[in-house]
């Protein structure tokens, strides 16, 4: 039963380290897939590759929303906030 232990502990470790390895190549919104709770089955980077990479399709649609709403307000904020020369009435 240890040997059975000791074998499922080294495929894990084998296929952490394969994700390791190919982690560099990826493009940096992926490399969230090497990440030790996906969980390897037959597939390097789990059964569910498609359900997380729709996932982080939808985390970065909406964080580049919620990035135009804030820069848009704060260019907002910025603009009425800023104080213009205010001409003085005859003195």
């Amino acid at each position: 039963m240890d040997s059975i232990a000791l074998f499922g502990h080294a495929n894990w470790k084998l296929n952490m380290k394969g994700q390791e390895l190919i982690k560099p190549d990826l493009n940096p919104p992926y490399t969230r897939l090497c990440k030790e709770e996906i969980k390897p089955s037959t597939k390097l980077f789990g059964d569910d590759l498609s359900k997380h990479l729709k996932e982080m399709s939808i985390v970065k649609r909406a964080r580049q929303q919620m990035q135009k709403a804030t820069s848009g307000s704060a260019y907002t904020n910025k603009a009425s906030s800023s104080k213009a020369p205010q001409s003085k009435p005859y003195d």
